[in-house]
């Protein structure tokens, strides 16, 4: 069997949903590999039940997102930014509490591990938000810009023919 290779960005908490992207795909746990583009937090409130759901898949790359730094930070440090809270964080943190899942080492591993890009054997980058730096992904002069730049999908869409 061919292995094959899926991208999803912004699970965002969507238990159901990842499961049916999967499902619909005929994603091959052991065989295929999943890369997945940030957010897997927030939105939702089935943040643990996505990430236990990944961590089944045996070749998966891990790119962060926004939401999932500000998670990270609170299951590593208790950090609870306003700004985090009311876009999603409160039903990630509720999520957590009920599951108990806050101090699985699993779970922190799961976020810590994750890349701020990731470029492939075919010079394709893969990022949740973007980069500005003309030598490409791994120029930047801060990592929030992988997480917070749009200048790629400006630029997308600019480019974008009527």
């Amino acid at each position: 069997m061919k292995n094959k290779t899926f991208c999803i960005g912004d699970i965002h908490g969507n238990y159901k949903g990842l499961l049916q992207v999967l499902k619909k795909s005929n994603f091959n746990y052991d065989n295929d590999t999943l890369i997945t583009l940030g957010d897997i937090a927030d939105g939702w409130s089935e943040v643990p039940q996505c990430v236990d759901e990944l961590l089944n898949i045996k070749n998966r790359i891990d790119i962060g997102g926004n939401h999932d730094l500000w998670l990270y930070e609170w299951l590593k440090f208790g950090m609870m930014p306003n700004v985090w809270v009311n876009q999603g964080g409160r039903a990630t943190i509720n999520a957590y509490l009920i599951d108990g899942k806050m101090a699985d080492p699993k779970h922190l591993d799961f976020f810590a591990k994750q890349a701020n890009y990731y470029i492939d054997d075919k010079n394709r980058a893969f990022v949740h938000g973007g980069y500005t730096s003309h030598k490409g992904a791994g120029h930047e002069l801060s990592n929030s810009q992988y997480y917070w730049d749009r200048t790629l999908w400006d630029i997308a869409l600019a480019s974008k023919k009527n």
